[in-house]
């Protein structure tokens, strides 16, 4: 058995490619304000599609009700919002390196069979 264990959602190849993408603009100008902002982007996109597999993927399984649809929708929706607005706050006072410390993190918790 292994001693170290993840969780995982699914990503189309679209996301992917934008992950990638983000993340080589983000390593090519680490000290950009540009890249600053393409970061926390790519923060957000992947905090929103894992957030919706783990909180819609359920309430497809259990055929939950549109209230309940509803409410859960507005939860993820609140949570993408504070991780954007804790994002940029964060990655402002990020140097250089840190910047590409975190861009190899995000890109290892892509994984691709």
């Amino acid at each position: 058995m292994s001693k170290n264990a993840y969780l995982s959602s699914p990503l189309s190849a679209e996301l992917v490619s934008k992950i990638h993408a983000n993340l080589a603009a983000v390593r090519a100008k680490p000290g950009d304000k540009a890249s600053s902002h393409i970061f926390v982007e790519t923060i957000n996109i992947m905090t929103e599609e894992s957030m919706a597999y783990y909180f819609f993927q359920p309430m497809n399984i259990i055929n939950a009700s549109k209230m309940t649809r509803k409410f859960v929708s507005m939860g993820v929706s609140g949570a993408v919002k504070m991780v954007n607005t804790m994002g940029k706050k964060a990655v402002s006072s990020l140097d250089e390196e840190q910047m590409l410390q975190l861009c190899d993190f995000l890109e290892s918790l892509v994984y691709e069979e």
